[in-house]
């Protein structure tokens, strides 16, 4: 008995067994890395990460598996879409995105389209997004002569965007903007009236019907439509994730469409940036009288309509809510549209 224990004895502490007697321990979460060169916001399996700056390494710990990862930059258009496989062996992984290659061939084909006066172009890139008709509560009762009332619309397509020098000169053959900083940059110093000759030669070239927004349909999208959450600007409580007003807009200039985060239904800039004109006539007592079904306007007012705030106003007179009229004759360098789309 006693010999078997001390052969055990040495089996079990033979030299050199040691060091592998126990497996290693191997780690259960990674550290998953993301490096863009552009500023964009990332997404991991469809999940929304934030906003990460060109150069910052973004990290989140994850477990063994495959995930799709992608950089939406600044422009919505520009996407960058890849999947990496987390594995035991992996040390802290790093996935490089690239949008810079994207970014500037976009870039590229705008400045064609402006260069080459290509309508179609200028109409492809147009984008809409579709507003499911309902019933909300527009006004305030407390700002601008905002009576609340209950309205309910009809379905309709509105810009993801202001429309844009790039589009107004490849449909126009001019850019009237006093900023003329680059093609993605919103068109402004256009009268209601020009607002109207660029819709008609737009729907002339295109065969659809683009338009103006009505006030109501304008505020409805702002507020969300049916995903509103009631913010008190489009898309956020804090103006600074979402528009560019008289605090950030770095010297009272516009900026290029689509840099700040988007509301409820995807929308940019439906605060800040520029105002926008709406297709009705301005009436104070209007929201005291407006139908209930689809109001268009009254028939005859002060001036026309224009809804967002801008570049210039401070952060009190961007609310969603906020009413402001403009001359349809007067141009403004705070001042540009966005379209609707009949279906």
């Amino acid at each position: 008995m006693r010999c078997a224990c001390i052969l055990l004895f040495c089996l079990l502490f033979k030299p050199g067994m040691a060091q592998v007697s126990a497996p290693a321990h191997k780690p259960s979460k990674f550290m998953l890395k993301v490096l863009p060169d552009a500023d964009c916001t990332i997404f991991i399996n469809g999940v929304s990460k934030g906003k990460v700056q060109a150069g910052e390494i973004w990290g989140q710990l994850v477990v063994r598996g495959t995930y799709t990862v992608k950089a939406v930059g600044n422009n919505p258009s520009d996407v960058v879409s890849q999947q990496y496989t987390v594995q035991g062996t992996n040390v802290d992984p790093v996935l490089k995105l690239y949008l810079n290659d994207l970014i500037n061939a976009r870039l590229q084909k705008e400045d064609a389209a402006v260069k080459d006066n290509d309508p179609a172009a200028a109409i492809k890139n147009i984008p809409m997004v579709f507003v499911q008709g309902g019933s909300f509560t527009m006004g305030d009762g407390q700002n601008f002569d905002g009576t609340k009332h209950l309205v309910t619309l009809s379905s309709f397509y509105i810009g993801k965007t202001e429309v844009t020098q790039a589009q107004w000169l490849a449909v126009m053959g001019s850019n009237p903007s006093y900023y003329k900083n680059g093609s993605s940059y919103p068109v402004e110093c256009i009268s209601w009236d020009d607002a109207q000759a660029f819709i008609v030669k737009l729907n002339q070239l295109s065969g659809k019907h683009y338009r103006l927004p009505t006030e109501a349909e304008w505020e409805y999208a702002a507020r969300g439509g049916n995903k509103s959450k009631g913010y008190t600007y489009s898309g956020s409580n804090k103006i600074g994730d979402i528009g560019w007003y008289h605090n950030n807009s770095g010297g009272n200039i516009t900026h290029a469409v689509g840099l700040k985060q988007p509301n409820e239904l995807g929308l940019y800039d439906m605060t800040g940036n520029v105002s926008e004109w709406c297709q009705d006539w301005y009436d104070v007592n209007y929201y005291k009288n407006s139908p209930a079904n689809d109001p268009q306007g009254p028939a005859a007012g002060s001036g026309r309509v224009r809804r967002g705030g801008n570049w210039f106003y401070d952060a009190a007179f961007c609310y969603v809510t906020i009413r402001d009229y403009t001359f349809q004759t007067s141009k403004d360098p705070a001042l540009g549209i966005r379209l609707v789309l009949t279906p």
